[in-house]
């Protein structure tokens, strides 16, 4: 079980580093630079998100997990992509770049939505926090405390997995770092 200056020291890092851009800005990656999308950023994917999805990445994670699926089949068959609008033919070289611009942009959003989760969990934490001087809430808030170390490390683990498949050692170091605080180390 965890003490209660523990707790504390939980609540206190939740409280510094829950709801703000910034604070997924220092962990996720920026967006590749693609003319055909326009200029994009975490800001601009966040308030998309909570406009069309009412905050659940859910949906934005796999429509563009979908898209990757389907150009990544195309470029394999050795086919080609037209975007009618732009009048632009991506093929061979062109659309294997694509390819992995897509995947940039996939890992940037599953990111992003990872950060939002932890961010919602530390929020849920704080929340039910309800002393700090003892009494009969400090088993529940210990529990509860344990309960938002393992989401946070279970998140950490995840972005450290996916950053070391991806080579990506700044983030994988980020990753890291958050999985030690986490587990209290």
């Amino acid at each position: 079980m965890i003490g209660s200056a523990r707790v504390i020291a939980l609540v206190a890092l939740a409280a510094l580093s829950s709801g703000t851009a910034s604070a997924a800005d220092a962990d996720c990656s920026t967006f590749p630079k693609v003319a055909l999308w326009g200029a994009i950023d975490h800001g601009k994917a966040t308030r998309y998100v909570d406009a069309k999805h009412d905050g659940d990445w859910a949906p934005y994670v796999k429509k563009w997990q979908r898209q990757l699926t389907k150009v990544k089949g195309i470029w394999d068959r050795g086919g080609s992509i037209v975007f009618k609008k732009q009048d632009i033919k991506l093929e061979a070289e062109e659309l294997g770049t694509y390819v992995e611009q897509l995947e940039e942009r996939v890992s940037v959003i599953e990111c992003l939505a990872e950060q939002d989760a932890i961010k919602t969990a530390e929020a849920a934490d704080l929340a039910s926090f309800s002393t700090a001087a003892g009494g009969p809430g400090d088993t529940q808030v210990a529990a509860r405390g344990e309960a938002g170390q393992l989401t946070q490390a279970r998140a950490a683990l995840k972005s450290a997995e996916k950053a070391l498949r991806a080579g990506n050692w700044d983030r994988f170091g980020a990753a890291m770092q958050r999985l030690k605080e986490a587990l209290g180390e």
